[in-house]
C-alpha cells in the first residue's frame, strides 16, 4: 500500500507549513516514519506554556482524523486518562473535514476542550464521560448487569448473586457470568438481565461488592487491585475451586460499583469485576479484570423502542424454512416473549444456501434447531419447537408430539404461516378467524420473483384469504407477484418439488413479514387487513412492494 503522502504529493508539506505558519516547533518521529507512519511531537502553546503533543496520522489521511495524544492525566475530562488520547470530536467519522490542516484542527479544538472543563459549551453533544471504558479488559470475559439497577442510597458494600460459568484459556481463566440478584442493607433485591446460558460446569456464585465514587486509571489490572483490595478483606482467605480444563483452580470475585455519567447529565453506575485465580498448589494469584457489559431490559431496548411491546407477546410460527426460519430468528432478535415452532421437515445441507443456520444442525429437526439456536443467542424468547404435518393424519398419541394444533394455539396471540402451502393456509386463515386469531402468511414465488406477505385481521370488515385468491388469480384485481413458473425443482433424493431463488431474495419476504406482525402484536394501533406483493425489478434487482387492501368476493361466506 503507498504511502497518503506519496499518493497525495504536496500534502504532507502543506501540513507542516501550517504548523511552521503558526510558529510551532514540530519534530517528525523517525522511529514511526522508517516503519511508513507520519507521528509528530507538536509544542501547542496554551497559557504562556507549551504543551506536548503527539499527533500519530492515520494511513488513510486526509480521510479520517488523526489521533491526538497529551500527556495522561493533563485533562480531568476528555482525554484518556491511561494513554492519554484527546477526545476532541464525536466518535462519528463525518465530523473530520479531510480539506482541514492537523494545525488548524488543533487551533480549534484544543480551546473548545478547556471551554467544555470549565463548564462552557460542551465538545461532544450527547457523550458522556464512561471512565470505565477506558480500562483494558481481559476480554472475552464478561458480566452482565442491569444498567437501571442502583444499590440503596448509601450503601457502600453488599454481595452479588450471580450465574456463571468459568473457562480455561492456556495459563488463565475466562469468567461470564450474569448478575440475579443483589444483597446489601439487610435487602435482597432481584436484578433483571438476559437469562445466562448454562454450559457444563456451570454454578451460582455469590461475591462481594463495594461502591466507589472513582475509579483508579491503573493499565495493569494487578496494579489496579492492590489500590482496592483493602475494601474486601479477607477475600483471599475464601477461596473458591473449581476443576475447569482438567485442572484444579482456586479463585475469587469481586466488583467495584463505580459511580459516574453513564449517559449525558445521566449518573448511574459501571461494573468492574476481578477473578483473583491460580492453580491449585500454586502460590501467586492472576487477576484479571472483567468488563461489565449492560444487559438489562431496558439496555436491550434501548435500540430497538418500538418493539418493547413485544416482550409479553406469544406467536406461533408454522413453516420454518427459509422464510420461516428468519422469521423466528428476527423475531427473537427483536425480544419476542414466546415462540412456538411447528415444522415437520429436517435440517439438510442443500436448503441451508437460504436459511439462516448451518452445518452444525445437519439431521436436526428446522423447529429444533432453531429452537436451539434461539435458546442460546436470544435467550429471554421462551421457544417451544414441534415437529409434525398440518393436515396429517391423527395417531392414538394425537397428531403432533402428543398435543392437537388447538393445544398448539391456545394463548398464542398472531399466528404466522411460511409453510407456502396453499392448503395450510387455506385451513390456518380460516381456523385463526374462528377463533379471532390475527393470521399473517407470508410466501415468495416460484424464481424467487417476488412475493407476498398479508396480514388478516379479525372482525375488520375486509376480505379473508380466499377473498384474497380470488382477487389475485381470478378477477385480477389485486395484481399476482412477480413469478417463474419454470424456475420448480425437484433436487436429487427430495420428494417435495420447491423451486430456485437465493436468499437473499426471499429474505426480503421475511423482514416484510416481521414488520407486519409488530404492527398486528402492537396495541397502541390499529392493525388493518392488507396485502404486501412483491415484484423484483430484473433489470436492477430491486424489490418493490405493492400494498392492497383485501375486497370481498361477494362468493365467500367469510364474516370478514
Amino acid at each position: 500500500m503507498r504511502l497518503w503522502w506519496e499518493t497525495l504529493p504536496g500534502l504532507r508539506q502543506a501540513e507542516m507549513d501550517a504548523f511552521e505558519a503558526r510558529g510551532w516547533r514540530v519534530r517528525v518521529d523517525p522511529a514511526a516514519e522508517a516503519q511508513g507512519f507520519l507521528v509528530v511531537h507538536v509544542e501547542f502553546p496554551l497559557d504562556g506554556e507549551a504543551l506536548p503533543l503527539r499527533v500519530a496520522y492515520p494511513a488513510q489521511f486526509p480521510y479520517f482524523r488523526p489521533a491526538v495524544y497529551a500527556p495522561p492525566g493533563r485533562f480531568p475530562e476528555h482525554q484518556n486518562p491511561i494513554d492519554g488520547v484527546l477526545c476532541l470530536l464525536g466518535p462519528r467519522t463525518q465530523e473530520w473535514h479531510p480539506e482541514t490542516t492537523v494545525a488548524g484542527f488543533l487551533e480549534e479544538r484544543i480551546p473548545a476542550l478547556l471551554d467544555a472543563i470549565d463548564g462552557g459549551r460542551p465538545l461532544v453533544e450527547q457523550q458522556a464521560e464512561i471512565r470505565a471504558g477506558y480500562l483494558p479488559y481481559d476480554d472475552p470475559s464478561y458480566v452482565l448487569f442491569d444498567s437501571a439497577w442502583a444499590p440503596p442510597a448509601g450503601a457502600r458494600s453488599g454481595s452479588l448473586v450471580a450465574k456463571g460459568a468459568l473457562l480455561a484459556s492456556g495459563e488463565r481463566l475466562l469468567l461470564r457470568m450474569a448478575i440475579t440478584k443483589a444483597k446489601t442493607g439487610g435487602r435482597e433485591i432481584p436484578v433483571e438481565v438476559v437469562p445466562f446460558q448454562s454450559a457444563p460446569g456451570s454454578f451460582t456464585i455469590e461475591f462481594p461488592f463495594a461502591v466507589v465514587d472513582g475509579l483508579d486509571m491503573e493499565e495493569k489490572p494487578d496494579a489496579h487491585w492492590a489500590k482496592v483490595a483493602h475494601l474486601f478483606p479477607g477475600l483471599d482467605r475464601r477461596l473458591k475451586e473449581s476443576t475447569v480444563g482438567g485442572k484444579k483452580w482456586q479463585f475469587a470475585v469481586a466488583a467495584l460499583l463505580a459511580a459516574e455519567e453513564i449517559q449525558k447529565g445521566i449518573r448511574g453506575f459501571s461494573f468492574v469485576t476481578f477473578l483473583i485465580h491460580r492453580p491449585k498448589g500454586t502460590r501467586d494469584f492472576r487477576v484479571a479484570r472483567i468488563r461489565g457489559l449492560r444487559a438489562g431490559r431496558q439496555d436491550m431496548g434501548a435500540r430497538v423502542p418500538a418493539t418493547q411491546i413485544l416482550r409479553d407477546r406469544h406467536v406461533l410460527l408454522v413453516g420454518c424454512g427459509a422464510i420461516g426460519g428468519q422469521i423466528a430468528v428476527e423475531l427473537s432478535k427483536a425480544g419476542l416473549g414466546r415462540l412456538t415452532l411447528f415444522d415437520y421437515d429436517h435440517v439438510e445441507p442443500g436448503p441451508t444456501v437460504r436459511w439462516p443456520l448451518g452445518q452444525s444442525f445437519f439431521g436436526e429437526s428446522k423447529s429444533a434447531a432453531l429452537a436451539a439456536h434461539i435458546k442460546q443467542h436470544w435467550p429471554q424468547a421462551k421457544v417451544t419447537a414441534y415437529t409434525g404435518v398440518v393436515g396429517g393424519a391423527a395417531v392414538p398419541e394425537g397428531p403432533v408430539e402428543g398435543v392437537t394444533l388447538d393445544e398448539v394455539m391456545e394463548g398464542v396471540h398472531l399466528v404466522i404461516d411460511a409453510t407456502a402451502e396453499v392448503g395450510v393456509q387455506h385451513y390456518m386463515s380460516d381456523r385463526c378467524r374462528e377463533v379471532g386469531i390475527p393470521y399473517i402468511y407470508a410466501s415468495a414465488t416460484p424464481g424467487a420473483k417476488g412475493g407476498i406477505v398479508a396480514r388478516f385481521m379479525p372482525r375488520d370488515g375486509q376480505g379473508c384469504w380466499f377473498c384474497l385468491q380470488h382477487a389475485m388469480y381470478q378477477d385480477g384485481a389485486i395484481q399476482e407477484p412477480g413469478h417463474d413458473d419454470a424456475a420448480e425443482v425437484l433436487p436429487a433424493g427430495c420428494n417435495h418439488p420447491t423451486f430456485a431463488g437465493a436468499g437473499y431474495d426471499l429474505l426480503e419476504v421475511s423482514l416484510q413479514g416481521v414488520r407486519m406482525a409488530v404492527q398486528a402484536l402492537d396495541p397502541r394501533r390499529t392493525a388493518e387487513t392488507f396485502a404486501a406483493v412483491l415484484d423484483f425489478k430484473e433489470e436492477l434487482g430491486l424489490p418493490a412492494w405493492r400494498a392492497h387492501g383485501v375486497p370481498r368476493f361477494g362468493g365467500c361466506e367469510c364474516q370478514g
